[in-house]
């Protein structure tokens, strides 16, 4: 029970009459419980933990105003306002000054490539207009999601995903954006060639074996007589060691998964472990023969083609004994990963379908280690630390592999790092720099690079990206760090260390292909809608990066090939000519599509010394080089012709025809295979469509959330477009690769030289030009 004291009511002090003025009087408390809820919680009658700030006002967000405080209330409706408004009004107008600056300087870079606005600085409805928030109140309810007009981006945005072939029967085969240039340039060709002899001519293999499927066979067809059969076909143990060692030299400059110790196992169980049970080494007998295969088609001699291939067909019809859909191991993944290794690196015209079942290969692999939990780190189960080790390793062997399947044929691929909890391999490669610092080892470096591909191919392959997508992506890719003793380098003599100087290939053309194929379509609509000078069209940036990673790949192909040994036949398979192949393609098509421009003179350089490069291949003995040598040169003639007409002419101006220009820029197709004779029809199976888009109605969002462009890559344009510098002194200082290109002097000058008639192609041409998508 509360009391009140006299002195308290009349507010004296008790001091005797005549003393200086009393205090005020002090308000009276009224009787009963002191309020200590916060003012908040007390308006919307909150149970309050009486802390400071609250519970309830930090969970709604106003914590500033507790425990005097509260919101106001608006006059419609109950949305708050919070007390703080002069500070928010502050921070708009910092952001609305950093918006305005960006902006600018967005112009100032923009108009040094285009005289043309840039489409995010055209229109009312720019960042800083509008941006009063007296208009907008605060805490309002989200807006429903709106769905985005593709004329908001104008022409920023293009379709490019890929052309759906149907054959005469029915067939169908679908390949994006980013698929292999020889796929269908094999297509093209194949009824004009000449047939050549069956595999099944020259296999040393019974036709029991060759019937077998995979990958599941019936007890009949795995009798106890196919499996002493196949048996007999493993090669002596010495020599079988020996072609092993061949593979893990080969295993150090590709990923692999297999060590050392654990081939000398797989040796040790096929031969001496069988006498006593052959079941148990079945996957190990498969691993075992892809491996000779591998090896084979990579160092063989005399035969090689054929040779490989009967190793081939001898592993997977070892798998099929106990077969990995009833029985899935870990050794019969990784098995099946080197399988689909084996039928991309194979020449193409013993197996037409190689790239297409090793993507079917790829996938079927990811089912089998999703059923095994391989995507997730085997310490949760406790397992032993070998096995973790070796299930991360197959696991990234094989995600590493089907990013690039996927990204080779332009197809969707079959997991996401989302789904991923698994730990990369152990570095047991890292370096020590000049300075004690660590440095990546390669296989690890190779990892981390399809992680990024991964997210590349997630934004710039999907619903219609932005061109601010792919530079951001472009940007990316360039900014991704490469340790100093991974760079390719020139220094005018060659290095005895040939594996290292193929890493340093691998590396480059990782990121160079890359670069080259998310380019790739806006490469082809700056030549569509601005052959004079495609430099100077919007998508200006995308030309040069193409060119850029063209000059590059193909520099960095001759240097490592002048680098490696002789008896290293780098062009054996089609590891470094497939990219040779695709910048064949575009120099072409730049050389015939803008031959007056600044680019026409140095892409015909380019172009030159790629053909040279097959040459070489060629005389070395390279199949596969000389199954297209015949065509690429007919490609290097067709632009040195369009160049020449280009300067020589004074015609008017004129452009192609819609329907070409709408082929050469990759517009949504549906390709109706040719009839091929029948004699040819059991070696040319259906490889066909590449690169052609599809309409969708999925958009990206807004173009401000990505990076601006790679600022070297501006500056390198807009050099290029004043005439104050070549591509080759432009590109100098990112890889040492010695002594440029030599441009001529008319290629030097600013802008345009001039109205010209552009090349026509021939129709054999403009029907190749037509499938790949430009």
């Amino acid at each position: 029970m509360y009391t009140v004291r006299p002195t308290d009511v009349q507010g004296g002090s008790g001091s005797p009459s005549g003393s200086a003025d009393p205090p005020p009087p002090r308000q009276r408390r009224k009787p009963g419980r002191v309020p200590v809820s916060c003012a908040e919680c007390r308006r919307l009658k909150l149970r309050c933990d009486r802390n400071v700030p609250c519970e309830k006002c930090t969970k709604r967000g106003c914590a500033a105003i507790c425990p005097n405080g509260s919101l106001a209330t608006g006059r419609t409706n109950n949305r708050f306002v919070l007390a703080n408004t002069e500070q928010l009004h502050a921070q708009i107008e910092s952001m609305t000054r950093r918006i305005q600056e960006l902006e600018n300087g967005l112009g100032t870079v923009y108009a040094t490539i285009s005289k043309e606005k840039h489409p995010l600085l055209s229109g009312e409805d720019t960042s800083t207009q509008g941006s009063s928030s007296a208009d907008v109140p605060m805490f309002a309810d989200p807006s429903p999601p709106v769905e985005t007009d593709p004329s908001v981006y104008g022409d920023d945005v293009i379709d490019c995903f890929g052309t759906l072939s149907v054959g005469t029967k029915g067939d169908s085969c679908f390949y994006g954006a980013t698929a292999r240039g020889e796929f269908l340039f094999f297509q093209a060709q194949a009824p004009r060639r000449h047939p050549r002899p069956s595999y099944f001519q020259h296999t040393r293999l019974s036709e029991r074996i060759l019937s077998i499927p995979f990958p599941e066979a019936s007890p009949e067809q795995i009798a106890p007589e196919i499996r002493r059969m196949v048996y007999a076909h493993l090669p002596p143990f010495e020599d079988a060691r020996g072609t092993c060692e061949l593979f893990l030299n080969y295993s150090s400059y590709m990923t692999s998964s297999l060590t050392r110790e654990e081939l000398l196992h797989v040796l040790e169980t096929v031969y001496h472990d069988r006498s006593a049970d052959p079941e148990p080494a079945t996957h190990h007998l498969g691993l075992l023969f892809v491996v000779l295969a591998l090896s084979k088609l990579l160092y063989g001699e005399e035969n090689y083609t054929v040779d490989s291939q009967d190793y081939f067909v001898l592993s997977r019809v070892a798998l099929t004994f106990d077969s990995p859909v009833t029985t899935t191991t870990v050794t019969a993944v990784q098995t099946i990963v080197y399988m689909a290794e084996y039928l991309v690196l194979s020449n193409v015209h013993i197996d037409p379908t190689g790239c297409t079942r090793a993507w079917m290969y790829i996938g079927m692999a990811m089912k089998l280690a999703h059923s095994v939990s391989l995507h997730l780190g085997g310490a949760r189960f406790r397992l032993e630390p070998h096995d973790i080790k070796r299930r991360d390793r197959v696991f990234w062997h094989l995600f590493s592999s089907d990013v690039w399947a996927s990204f080779t044929s332009g197809r969707p691929p079959s997991t996401s790092l989302s789904f991923i909890d698994c730990d990369l391999p152990d570095d047991s490669e890292e370096q020590v720099g000049s300075n004690g610092e660590r440095l990546i080892g390669y296989q690890r470096w190779n990892y981390e690079f399809i992680k990024l591909l991964s997210q590349v191919m997630a934004t710039a392959f999907t619903s219609r990206p932005p061109h601010a997508a792919i530079l951001d992506l472009d940007r990316k890719l360039r900014d991704f760090p490469v340790p100093p003793y991974l760079r390719l380098q020139w220094t005018g003599q060659e290095s005895s260390y040939s594996l290292l100087w193929v890493k340093r290939w691998v590396v480059l053309s990782n990121k160079e292909w890359a670069l080259l194929n998310i380019h790739r379509a806006y490469f082809a609509q700056a030549l569509r809608e601005n052959p004079r000078d495609p430099l100077r069209h919007r998508y200006g940036l995308s030309v040069m990066a193409l060119y850029r990673s063209a000059f590059r790949l193909v520099e960095g192909c001759s240097k490592t090939h002048q680098a490696c040994p002789p008896n290293f036949q780098f062009f054996r398979t089609n590891f470094a000519s497939s990219k040779v192949l695709s910048v064949v393609i575009v120099m072409c098509l730049l050389a015939c599509s803008a031959p007056k421009s600044n680019l026409a003179a140095p892409a015909l350089e380019v172009l030159g010394k790629a053909v040279a490069l097959f040459e070489s291949g060629t005389e070395s003995g390279s199949i596969h080089l000389s199954e297209n040598m015949e065509a690429v040169r007919n490609l290097h003639r067709e632009a040195r012709e369009a160049v020449e007409k280009g300067r020589s002419s004074d015609e008017p101006y004129a452009p192609l025809g819609a329907e070409e220009l709408d082929r050469l820029c990759g517009m949504t197709r549906l390709v109706q295979a040719p009839v091929v004779p029948e004699q040819l029809a059991s070696d040319y199976r259906a490889i066909s469509g590449l690169d052609a888009p599809t309409a969708s109605s999925s958009t990206y969002g807004s173009a401000d959330s990505y990076a601006p462009p790679d600022p070297q890559l501006v500056r390198q344009v807009a050099m290029v477009c004043s005439g104050a510098s070549t591509p080759n002194t432009a590109f100098a200082g990112e890889e040492d690769f010695g002594v440029g290109q030599q441009w001529e002097e008319e290629a030097l000058s600013a802008g345009t030289t001039g109205a010209h008639q552009p090349y026509i192609l021939d129709a054999s041409w403009q029907d190749f030009v037509a499938q790949l998508g430009f």
